[in-house]
């Protein structure tokens, strides 16, 4: 045994404060004093003397420096598939200034930059920076399991939303609506909560909707209905419901205590306290209502939803009233008379038989859907709804028509 050198590592070991440092030279000790290589790793609990040569010829080359024992970074030189120092900025700004999760984020990345990122990656990315956002949440109570989508638009859900951080002395409350199928949604601050705010909500959505509604489902608020108010047994009907029955639309209420069957209004409100109320200036009332109505813009038309497959609620309800505008013109042959027909999506004679059904049950929304289409579609489909307008006889109620 090397005396000389085994006291030089002894001294080393005994002034050591690294562990796995500290365990190398324990074991080199072992080995000088032993002389037993395959002995002296197996009782360190290595399998093979590798370890124990590979680290000692280090040791050795150094010329015994502690530094040489110290384990170096296997991190790649190069990575050529790493995401560059921009789109890590992008994904910190829609991180911080709009609070999007990852699968958010993948969605703005590829339609506003065209840049096609991987969910997984921008989540590993937040987590290596460190860029989480805390959110408190309660435990779900009466949870409604089942998930379901109508298939056309007209069904809406209205609830009302307390506006946080209210002024002194007054509270905002702003009434929310937003139709089953496509998620566009209409809202309108006000500065109380009664049947005749209600009912003033209800005629400006009904100007603002681009399709007729069809029925308006709300809870049991003393705003939509009199079902839970004792006092009022006996007497009129509630303005709200009157206001609902003039315009043929049905009136629709859920049980008490489940609000999960009105899931598509409460999570529009989660994603107003996430993307606008905590940005929103509330010092001003008028200011506050003009805020509003912008967010209300961008979410129908630019922001894209998880729930639509990445489509904005104004493309989906686009998509949905196209799908009941052709099943009318194959019904009736119109599309035969007709050069171009390449652009007819294929998906249309598949769900052709599950919207004649409710077309024949409803004839009059078809006069809506080509209004509706008339004011926003290319000069094909303008060409379809008016050759529809004159087979079905609605000719003179089509807006903007020049044929008839």
């Amino acid at each position: 045994m090397n005396l000389g050198l085994y006291a030089k590592v002894k001294d080393q070991a005994r002034h050591c404060r690294d562990l796995e440092v500290k365990k190398k030279l324990q074991l080199f000790l072992e080995v000088l004093k032993s002389g037993k290589v395959e002995r002296s790793c197996r009782t360190f609990g290595y399998s093979s003397s590798s370890y124990y040569y590979f680290w000692w010829k280090r040791f050795v080359a150094a010329e015994f420096s502690l530094g040489a024992l110290r384990a170096k970074s296997r991190r790649p030189i190069r990575s050529p598939r790493k995401i560059s120092a921009v789109i890590i900025g992008k994904i910190r700004r829609y991180r911080f200034e709009f609070r999007y999760g990852p699968k958010r984020i993948a969605l703005c990345l590829f339609e506003n930059h065209r840049l096609k990122i991987s969910e997984s990656t921008i989540r590993r990315t937040i987590e290596r920076k460190g860029w989480w956002i805390r959110k408190y949440r309660t435990k779900q109570q009466n949870p409604h399991r089942k998930r379901y989508e109508l298939p056309y638009p007209g069904h809406l859900q209205v609830d009302i939303k307390y506006v946080p951080d209210r002024k002194v002395g007054e509270r905002w409350y702003v009434y929310n609506a937003i139709d089953d199928c496509s998620r566009w949604r209409y809202a309108k601050a006000y500065r109380a909560i009664n049947a005749e705010h209600a009912a003033d909500f209800f005629g400006d959505l009904e100007k603002a909707a681009p399709f007729r509604i069809l029925s308006i489902q709300t809870d049991n608020d003393a705003a939509f209905t009199n079902r839970l108010c004792a006092f009022w047994e006996g007497r009129l009907e509630h303005l709200f419901t009157m206001r609902l029955k003039e315009s043929g639309v049905e009136h629709r209420l859920i049980p008490p205590g489940l609000k999960e069957l009105n899931g598509k209004v409460e999570r529009s409100h989660r994603i107003d306290d996430e993307e606008f109320y905590w940005k929103a200036q509330r010092s001003d009332f008028s200011y506050f209502q003009q805020e509003l109505y912008r967010w209300i813009y961008a979410y129908n038309h630019h922001r894209s939803h998880g729930a639509l497959g990445g489509q904005t609620p104004m493309e989906r309800l686009v998509e949905k009233t196209l799908v009941p505008l052709y099943a009318l013109a194959l019904q009736y042959g119109v599309l035969e008379v007709l050069a171009d027909t390449r652009r007819i999506k294929l998906t249309i004679l598949e769900t052709y038989l599950r919207y004649l059904d409710w077309l024949q049950q409803d004839p009059f929304h078809s006069l809506d859907v080509m209004n509706f289409y008339m004011s926003i579609g290319t000069k094909l489909e303008r060409d379809i709804v008016c050759l529809l307008a004159h087979h079905i006889g609605v000719a003179p109620w089509l807006e903007g028509s020049l044929t008839g």
